[in-house]
Parts: C-alpha cells; structure tokens; sequence
C-alpha cells in the first residue's frame, strides 16, 4: 500500500514542481502567482459561457461548475486580501 502512494503520480508531479522552483522564491511571487491563476479561472469561465452560448457546450453542469470555480477562487483571493489588509493595519498601529 505503501508503494502505492508512493507511485503516485500526483506525487512526482509535486516533487517535480518543488524541485524547479526557485529556491529564493518571496512573497510578492506567491501572491502574483495565486492572482494569475484566478484570473485564468475567470478567462476559463468566460471561454466555456461563450461555448455554451454558441452551442458548442451541450452541458449546463460543466458552465455552472467553471462559474462557481471561478467565483470560489475570487472570494477566496479577496478574504486573503482582506487579511493581509488587516494584518498590514494592525502593524501600523502598533507602537514601538
């Protein structure tokens, strides 16, 4: 079972991807990074709306499902945005 998980090839996938980053990668690359992939999540939605509205798109699941991935994936940006607001604030506000 072991060997298993080990085989996995969502497993190499991640070894891979943590070997060829950067080693000195910062903060402002992994918020750049996460903003990217929402904004492909909206172009990916917008793409399959167009589909379906052109009759390429026969499944109304498969629209709502990228709607929704798209709408999570922003919310969750803008409630980290929110955080690090907040986080930003309160260090302003400490007295030294």
């Amino acid at each position: 079972m072991i060997n298993q998980i080990s085989n996995n090839p969502l497993t190499t996938i991640i070894n891979e991807n943590k070997k060829t980053e950067k080693k000195d990668s910062n903060f402002m690359d992994l918020i750049k990074n996460y903003i990217d992939d929402v904004n492909e999540k909206q172009i990916d939605s917008d793409k399959t709306i167009e589909r379906f509205l052109k009759g390429e798109e026969k499944d109304i699941t498969k629209v709502v499902l990228a709607m929704e991935k798209a709408d999570v994936s922003l919310q969750l940006f803008l409630q980290i945005r929110n955080k690090l607001v907040q986080a930003y604030q309160d260090i302003m506000r400490m007295q030294v």
